[in-house]
């Protein structure tokens, strides 16, 4: 098996798992941990239309429109016509959207707090390793363009099957 393979499946288990954690800390305010995502995205980025939410998030469009409607029911969003652009509908926080934001920092990050200095220093580390090789691997400059694994956002198609008939 293959160094990308082999850290993509490591990778996997190390996200189930921190995000085990983080589901866990985030239900202490009841919340989910999409809602998490697009609360922490309206508040670092501001008012936002759905498809830069969507992927940054990575929700699909139907999930994110399930989700933003159950947020404004319960009246952590609200949605407005852009004023620039009227085609655009953005989606801005709450007085109670930021004051659940807020809540649920304040959780995460008193866990963070708590965390052994060799575990803080390990996931610093960690996340400094994965900004760079995301940037390397979104870059395509460091990858050759004969490698379709690489250079493709789509999946590779399986060739178990595919036998050219005689």
């Amino acid at each position: 098996m293959g160094t990308a393979s082999q850290v993509a499946l490591q990778a996997d288990a190390l996200v189930r798992m921190l995000r085990g954690r983080v589901e866990a800390l985030l239900a202490v305010q009841d919340c989910s941990l999409d809602e998490w995502r697009v609360l922490d995205h309206v508040t670092v980025h501001g008012p936002s239309v759905m498809s830069k939410i969507g992927k940054e998030a990575g929700l699909a469009p139907s999930v994110l429109s399930k989700l933003v409607d159950r947020m404004v029911t319960n009246n952590l969003l609200y949605r407005r016509i852009d004023p620039a652009d009227r085609r655009r509908i953005n989606v801005h926080l709450t007085s109670r959207g930021k004051a659940v934001h807020r809540a649920c920092a304040d959780v995460l990050d008193r866990a963070d707090a708590h965390l052994d200095t060799e575990v803080r220093d390990t996931l610093t580390t960690l996340k400094a390793a994965v900004d760079n090789a995301r940037a390397v691997l979104e870059s395509n400059e460091s990858v050759s363009t004969e490698n379709v694994f690489w250079t493709s956002n789509k999946p590779a198609q399986s060739t178990v099957g595919n036998v050219p008939e005689t």
